[in-house]
């Protein structure tokens, strides 16, 4: 507290008052000094500290009491005589008489420093700020824009302002911050030219809160340059108007303005969007000359006007007609518009046939054309067209056709597929008149049916035929003027409707033969032409194949292998198609079963005393049935004691040593199937004489013709 103004305030008391008030003032001046230097270091809730907002807030706060804070500080301490005690004992002086007491955690160490940073922030009840008002832009450049506002009502919490800024979409958001120090307006810069963008402004308060936005939608600005390749054309009652927009800033164009008129002094304009580049204007006099005019509109200014001259077209050619028609030409003749034969250049006149066209150039005396060399029976189109200074008149159109002909026959008349049921019949449109022909009249005949159809294609799907068929086509070409001569042709049906042979099965075999039958299909087996029966042995790899006769379902195979497996094949043939194979596997077997031979010429010989020899054949050479040949050997007065070895089936002979003389020998041969089964046994008996036997030989060793020891 300053001292002069201390002094001031004395001076200016009674005498009698003088004691008093400097005791008082003595004491505000030890509370505020002991106040600044306790509680400065303090911070509230916005975070200010507490010393620099008690000066503008704590005035404004009550107390527990009601009373302003400051105020009851003031009284409660000038009541007392306390000048003499130190500056803590007057803090816990002037704490005593404050009539809200400390929470209990802080009754130890209560300070009115503390006290007042936990009341008088919760005394605190600043409301978030009001939004600014009249906001407004009060300038705009094309790169800038300055906005400018007027305060809340109240400030008292306000501590600042949120300037936001971003395009009319939402997007490319910024802000900036503002002290409520300075002015109430700011520039906005770094902005697209000829961009509408949304300005928020915001008051912020001491705590934080934030008022609503208060916003305004602007734009920088920019002129837009010229429009380009400004274009007319002139078509019946209207003029056709087309430009390119400005090469420079076409985005700033807010608007095209489009205007017209016999002079420039008289003229109608029109504004459309800037997404359209087009504008047809209609209502002009025909024949008439005007000026057409187009600028770009934008903010704050409007480019130039780029004009051009333009005549109406004239108004259409008259009654368009044909005196003359006949099967190759045509006249045609028309009047000019009324009141218009000077206004008029020239004539186009175009005649389409078949989507082609062909124009050209008359006089405006001339209003009659001709067109010979045509084709009969043909439509044709005839455009006329009037002309003047680049403008044409709408089109006056009629169609004329040309006299009919008969047709000439059709030609190349052919099968263009056939299945058992039906035909597609193909041909080629008649070389003369064919222009003609209004459709084709197609009649077949078979042995059981005839029938007629009509087509208008050159084409025609013949069905409910038989298969196998043979028929009778004939194709005629009709028009209006009568029918054609008649082309024929001879088709028949296609054999692919049989199916598949069936129960095909072996009816007998032998080793080298088989006998194989089959039934017919059971559909359209008239179509039948053939059959082929083919085999092939599964572990020779041979194969082979034979035909026979449709009427012959059955078939013998000779020249086999015995015991080879085959597969047999059946395939029923047709003309244009066959059948799926019918397979069936099969084993030659000739007799080589269970119980049967397979072994023949077997024969025993005597080598020395002690040694005989073993030797056989198969019953068919080259067989593949035997796996393995069994040879056994017994005496026939010790017939349990039998002894045995089997040999690959690719022997034929075995040599038995060690004999005992003096006795008789029993010689069994069989073969041993692929299937595990044994042939039939062949036995052979074979005496050894006394005189034999030389030496001791141990019986169980044996030496065959290859020469291998083989032990049983």
């Amino acid at each position: 507290m300053n001292p002069g103004i201390l002094a001031q305030y004395r001076d200016a008391l009674p005498t009698e008052e003088r004691a008093a008030t400097v005791e008082k003032m003595l004491i505000h001046f030890a509370a505020v000094l002991y106040l600044v230097d306790a509680v400065s270091s303090q911070t509230n809730c916005s975070g200010k500290h507490l010393a620099v907002y008690l000066v503008g807030v704590v005035s404004s706060q009550t107390s527990c009491s009601g009373k302003s804070l400051a105020l009851y500080l003031v009284g409660a301490v000038s009541s007392k005589k306390q000048t003499a005690q130190q500056p803590n004992k007057l803090l816990r002086y002037v704490s005593s008489f404050v009539p809200c007491r400390c929470s209990e955690q802080q009754e130890t160490n209560c300070s009115l420093a503390v006290y007042l940073v936990g009341v008088v922030s919760s005394q605190t009840n600043c409301s978030a700020p009001e939004s600014v008002s009249r906001l407004q832009v009060i300038s705009t450049s094309t790169s800038s824009v300055a906005v400018q506002w007027e305060p809340p009502s109240n400030t008292d919490c306000l501590e600042e302002y949120q300037v936001c800024w971003s395009l009319a979409d939402g997007t490319q958001s910024n802000c900036i911050t503002q002290s409520i120090d300075d002015n109430t307006t700011t520039d906005i810069t770094g902005l697209d030219p000829c961009t509408n963008y949304v300005v928020n402004v915001t008051s912020v308060g001491s705590s934080g809160d934030t008022s609503p936005p208060a916003n305004i939608t602007t734009s920088s600005d920019m002129t837009p340059g010229k429009v380009s390749s400004l274009e007319t054309q002139s078509v019946g009652p209207s003029v056709l108007v087309t430009w390119t927009p400005p090469s420079e800033l076409s985005w700033c164009v807010a608007q095209y303005e489009i205007c017209w008129g016999s002079s420039p002094d008289d003229q109608n304009c029109t504004v459309q969007e800037s997404s359209v580049t087009t504008l047809n204007i209609t209502e002009l006099t025909p024949c008439g000359e005007y000026v057409v005019g187009v600028r770009s509109l934008g903010q704050p200014g409007n480019s130039s006007q780029v004009n051009t001259n333009v005549t109406a077209a004239p108004k259409p050619a008259r009654n368009l007609n044909f005196p003359f028609v006949n099967s190759t030409f045509i006249e045609a003749d028309w009047e000019a518009p009324a009141d218009q034969s000077d206004c008029i250049d020239y004539y186009q006149v175009c005649l389409t046939v078949s989507g082609e066209t062909a124009c050209a150039n008359q006089t405006r005396d001339s209003t009659t054309t001709s067109y010979p060399e045509l084709r009969p029976c043909t439509s044709h189109s005839v455009d006329v067209i009037a002309w003047t200074e680049g403008a044409r008149s709408s089109v006056i159109s009629e169609q004329v056709n040309t006299n009919n002909e008969v047709p000439d026959v059709p030609t190349d008349l052919h099968v263009n597929y056939a299945e058992v049921d039906k035909v597609n019949l193909e041909w080629h449109a008649p070389v003369a008149n064919h222009e003609c022909v209004e459709r084709y009249v197609v009649c077949w005949k078979g042995e059981q049916t005839e029938s007629c159809d009509n087509s208008t294609d050159i084409q025609d799907l013949i069905t409910g035929l038989s298969p196998c068929g043979e028929y009778s086509l004939n194709v005629t070409a009709v028009g209006a003027a009568g029918s054609s001569e008649t082309s024929h042709l001879v088709a028949r049906t296609r054999t692919q409707a049989f199916n598949d042979i069936s129960n095909l099965e072996v009816k007998s075999s032998n080793s080298t033969t088989l006998e194989v039958e089959w039934e017919a299909p059971t559909n359209n087996s008239e179509c039948v032409q053939e059959y082929k029966v083919c085999w092939i042995g599964q572990e020779t790899g041979e194969e082979g194949c034979t035909i026979q006769t449709r009427d012959i379902a059955k078939a013998t195979i000779t020249g086999l292998i015995s015991c080879v497996n085959y597969t047999v094949n059946v395939t029923a043939g047709g003309v244009l198609k066959n059948s799926n194979a019918v397979s069936m596997p099969v084993m030659t077997n000739s007799t080589l079963v269970q119980d049967k031979p397979a072994i023949q010429n077997l024969s025993l010989s005597r080598d020395s005393e002690s040694n005989i020899t073993v030797t056989w054949h198969p019953l068919v050479e080259g067989m593949m049935c035997v796996r393995s040949y069994n040879v056994c050997w017994e005496q026939q007065s010790q017939p349990e004691d039998i002894q045995c070895l089997e040999l690959p089936s690719s022997e034929d002979h075995l040599t038995i040593s060690g004999l005992h003389s003096g006795t008789t020998y029993t010689v069994e041969v069989s073969a041993v199937l692929v299937t595990g089964e044994t042939s039939e046994i062949i036995r052979e008996e074979i005496p050894i004489s006394a005189s034999a036997i030389y030496g001791f030989r141990d019986p169980s060793v044996l030496v065959g013709t290859e020469g291998y020891i083989g032990r049983l």
